[in-house]
């Protein structure tokens, strides 16, 4: 008679799978928030957007790489960002509205 298997760990299939995601999510995190950071020394005519925000190609490249996984990542890391741009510049409105244009 064989004996019933435990339940997995976890969704992932293992705890090993789990750190593996885990570490993989705070690459792309610091990955997100290296590139959004380096978009503020874009040259902008306003100070509080620019031209081109690198972190959105980043964010499209890996989905279209590693699959939608890795979602949390990007929302993180773009949240992460915006907080940070209104902590720095005390300026609520413009920031949300920039946070909520890139979820759209």
């Amino acid at each position: 008679m064989e004996r019933p298997r435990l339940a997995k760990l976890s969704a992932l299939g293992s705890a090993q799978g789990a750190a593996l995601y885990f570490v993989e999510l705070s690459i792309i995190v610091a990955i997100y928030i290296g590139f959004a950071e380096a978009a503020l020394f874009l040259p902008a005519s306003n100070p509080s957007g620019t031209p081109v925000w690198p972190a959105t190609g980043l964010a499209l490249a890996l989905f279209l790489l590693r699959g939608y996984r890795i979602w949390p990542a990007i929302l993180v890391g773009s949240l992460r960002s915006s907080f940070a741009r209104i902590v720095r510049e005390r300026e609520f409105a413009p920031q949300f509205l920039a946070l909520t244009a890139r979820w759209m």
